[in-house]
């Protein structure tokens, strides 16, 4: 099934005490004309959600590590699955368990090469979320502005392809997760 995919991203002013500005990154897919799951990241919360049904990442934070991520049902508080992220340095990759189903994400070779020389060819993506019977591939293209500090790939909103060999939205949706941390850990 081939599907497209947005993210945008918007700042709010959350009111309490003290006022402050809160960044939300929003991915929606589409079937066509019809949204059939969207996935919402701040820095404070993160879940997604297609049809009646909404699933909560309680992430949990720890010094010196990497996160703990566990995906619960927001209805009945059910763990229903767990992101694994492996060291930077190590050769494992990332995986998400939902059931017992383990899908393995790796960041893909992307359709278009990049050259030093061919504007158009820079900040294409590809990432795939697998197991041995199913296959996720997300393809997407980044317009980096001609100056930046630090990594901006978090911050810019795009529209892409979803290459949906797969049954499981949530897994499709719990992809985008695997998709931020990647863009996180950019180096430019």
């Amino acid at each position: 099934m081939n599907l497209t995919c947005s993210k945008t991203i918007t700042t709010a002013l959350i009111f309490g005490d003290p006022y402050h500005f809160q960044e939300q990154t929003n991915y929606k897919v589409f079937d066509g004309e019809k949204i059939i799951g969207e996935f919402f990241y701040t820095s404070k919360e993160c879940f997604f959600s297609t049809g009646d049904k909404k699933i909560r990442l309680k992430i949990r934070r720890r010094s010196m590590l990497l996160p703990k991520v566990s995906l619960v049902d927001q209805s009945s508080g059910a763990k229903i699955g767990q992101f694994t992220l492996p060291y930077l340095l190590s050769n494992k990759f990332d995986q998400l368990i939902l059931g017992a189903d383990i899908y393995r994400f790796e960041k893909l070779e992307p359709d278009i090469k990049y050259s030093i020389f061919k504007k158009n060819s820079q900040g294409h993506y590809k990432f795939g979320l697998s197991n041995k019977s199913e296959a996720i591939t997300y393809t997407f293209k980044l317009n980096f502005p001609r100056i930046a500090l630090g990594n901006p790939a978090p911050k810019i909103p795009f529209e892409g392809t979803i290459d949906c060999r797969s049954s499981n939205i949530l897994a499709l949706l719990a992809g985008f997760y695997l998709i931020e941390s990647e863009l996180d850990q950019e180096v430019f």
